[in-house]
């Protein structure tokens, strides 16, 4: 699910059938969507000559919300696209019907906009809410300003039925033939009158049936890949939140058992209790075959679905991309609470991945608490860590090897024949993650979290890569925002957007705010008040970092706050830098920029780079151009918070 509305454009223009001016038609349409009062909500792609298997690659890739179909049509109730060799091919209704029953995802109109194509468009309105056609042939000045009126009406928030009204209406005061030519099919139930920007999320009921089947089938063990790539679709598309909260007791009436599926405007809850719902994650996501796998996150994967792709390609898992050369480390890295952990948990239980490291995953976590360790408690750590990987590749022997230097050889001799993805979480000096990449062999994939940057350089000094995971966009920060409160966005949509920009789209703290939402409204206290205060907080105060993390951030069954958790960078400076760091609360977040000069005039120093240097490589701070630097607002709040006694 998106904020902006997609509308692709299809165009066809075999050799051997008549040319007509698609090229002007999609110019027109490009122009009219920029003039409405609602022109961001839009977005346009065109795939001009389309064959039937570029049509299914077009629907998949792009998802859109809006298919635009630009070409030829016949009597014969055919579309025609084209032959690897530019030639007419047509494609009956049938199997066009099929193809968008399949992929209606997120379709909500279908126009197409060629010859005698109002038969397609009745059957393809069996599945799609609005759908348009012609009853006849239509010229190409015709075709072109119903077009562009159309989507014109569309950019200004109109509803289909008065767009497509406007449509026709342009063709009439132009005097061009064919006025009577388009005709708009509505499904049943679907308001024709309500403007389209504000239908553009609503989850449709026929929708809730489907996942509510393919949900009841995976509960019951007999679901089908398709039904789980459905439910996996919908959830990365923040379509579906998964939640375990209800307790055991049998189903309730008319629902699937153990299953409690609750549709909201834009989205749907689905609760069930603890034991089926983590068979359904293991169902969805399933652990690999052999090994120590991360925890999946409770919270729902939204918007990081480029970043797997980038981290698939570094990996060498993209088919498109040869990858690093073997045994090169992929590091991830990037603020804390920017969702490093959750990305790679993720990346280990994606089909892709899995085929590619085929004898499974070994996964440890290198955060140790917050105490210093002596060396000899560092080493018996890692030897645990070490020896807890040789167990499950079926040797207990290295839990008697008294050094690191002798359980990495031969924990390396035990994979030196395995093809096993290596992750090395949560990693705070690389001495800790070495033992783990000398193991790695040849043939293992190693994959390594981190929120410093210099750690992130040394682990892949003359090999590897670093890829530094972004904050979310805005439209991925609502998204997040709609699926932990989503009755408390859909009534307050615009603060909730401006209250992601004061957080800086970080995907911990929407998380953290969310939850302050949804303590407010169950207390009947109104919301909007809650918004305008935490927005100030951030400004202002450093009252939101005291606040808890969410559930799936507890150690030892605590849960810790957000301060607690930034305290794991800012505990591990030396006094000089922690001061420095503190008083750089002093600059205002939305965001928090400041050069050498500044910060030297705050920390009372002639020259602040050693200090910047310590920052930065703590993951504090993160340099900008023209020797500049940038905190996030959440670090604001952290540095303001050490001020305070």
């Amino acid at each position: 699910m998106t904020e902006t509305i997609k509308i692709l454009f299809l165009a066809s223009t075999p050799t051997d059938a008549g040319r007509i001016r698609l090229d002007e038609e999609f110019h027109q349409i490009e122009s009219m969507l920029q003039v409405g009062t609602e022109r961001d909500a839009f977005q346009l792609v065109a795939k001009f000559a389309v064959r039937p298997t570029g049509l299914q690659e077009a629907l998949l890739r792009h998802q859109p919300h809006i298919v635009h179909f630009a070409g030829h049509g016949t009597d014969a109730e055919e579309v025609i696209l084209m032959d690897d060799s530019g030639a007419s091919c047509p494609v009956s209704k049938g199997p066009l019907v099929r193809l968008f029953e399949i992929l209606r995802d997120n379709i909500r109109v279908v126009v197409l906009n060629a010859c005698y194509s109002k038969p397609q468009a009745e059957a393809i309105g069996r599945t799609i809410d609005y759908t348009i056609g012609t009853n006849k042939t239509v010229g190409d000045k015709a075709a072109i300003a119903f077009a562009a009126a159309f989507y014109r009406g569309l950019s200004f928030g109109r509803s289909v039925h008065e767009a497509f009204e406007l449509g026709k209406l342009d063709v009439e005061m132009q005097r061009l033939p064919g006025s009577d030519a388009p005709e708009l099919l509505t499904r049943a139930g679907v308001d024709p009158l309500e403007p389209f920007v504000e239908q553009r999320e609503k989850i449709r009921k026929d929708y809730v049936e489907d996942l509510r089947s393919a949900l009841a089938r995976l509960v019951a063990g007999g679901a089908s890949e398709g039904d789980a790539q459905e439910v996996r679709q919908a959830a990365a598309d923040g379509k579906v939140i998964l939640k375990s909260g209800v307790a055991s007791g049998g189903p309730q009436a008319g629902q699937p058992p153990l299953l409690r599926v609750k549709p909201h405007r834009s989205l749907i809850e689905v609760e069930t209790d603890a034991e089926t719902y983590r068979d359904l994650m293991d169902r969805l996501y399933p652990p690999p075959p052999l090994g120590i796998s991360p925890q999946l996150p409770a919270h729902i994967f939204v918007g990081r679905e480029d970043s797997l792709l980038d981290v698939k390609n570094l990996m060498g898992v993209s088919a498109s991309s040869p990858g690093l050369p073997e045994n090169s480390p992929t590091v991830v890295r990037g603020w804390p609470g920017v969702g490093k952990t959750t990305l790679v948990t993720f990346f280990s239980r994606d089909r892709q991945v899995q085929e590619a490291f085929p004898d499974g995953v070994l996964w440890a976590s290198l955060f140790f608490g917050e105490d210093e360790l002596s060396q000899s408690e560092l080493e018996n750590k890692l030897l645990s860590l070490l020896a807890g990987w040789g167990r499950v590749l079926g040797s207990d022997a290295l839990l008697r090897v008294p050094t690191l230097s002798e359980v990495t050889a031969q924990l390396a001799t035990l994979l030196r024949s395995k093809r096993m993805l290596l992750i090395v979480d949560d990693v705070w000096h690389e001495g800790h993650a070495t033992p783990f990449m000398q193991a790695s062999g040849s043939r293992c994939g190693v994959l390594v979290t981190t929120r410093k940057p210099a750690v992130a350089r040394q682990l892949t000094a003359g090999r590897g890569a670093v890829f530094t995971l972004p904050e979310l966009s805005e439209e991925s920060s609502l998204r997040l925002l709609r699926i932990l409160a989503p009755d408390i966005v859909e009534k307050n949509k615009e603060k909730c957007r401006e209250l992601a920009r004061d957080l800086e789209y970080l995907p911990l703290s929407l998380h953290v705010a969310a939850g302050l939402l949804k303590k407010e409204d169950e207390l009947g206290l109104e919301v909007g008040d809650l918004i305008e205060g935490l927005r100030k907080d951030v400004e202002e105060h450093a009252e939101f970092v005291k606040e808890s993390a969410p559930v799936d951030r507890s150690e030892n069954g605590l849960t810790p706050t957000l301060d607690a958790l930034l305290r794991r960078s800012t505990d591990r400076l030396d006094e000089q830098a922690r001061e420095c760091f503190a008083y750089l609360g002093a600059f205002a977040p939305k965001p928090a920029t400041f050069d050498l000069g500044a910060m030297a005039a705050v920390w009372q120093m002639d020259d602040p780079k050693p200090v910047v240097r310590r920052l930065a490589d703590h993951g504090l701070i993160e340099p900008l151009k023209n020797q500049r630097f940038q905190m996030h607002a959440l670090l604001v709040q952290h540095a303001r918070s050490l001020l305070t006694p």
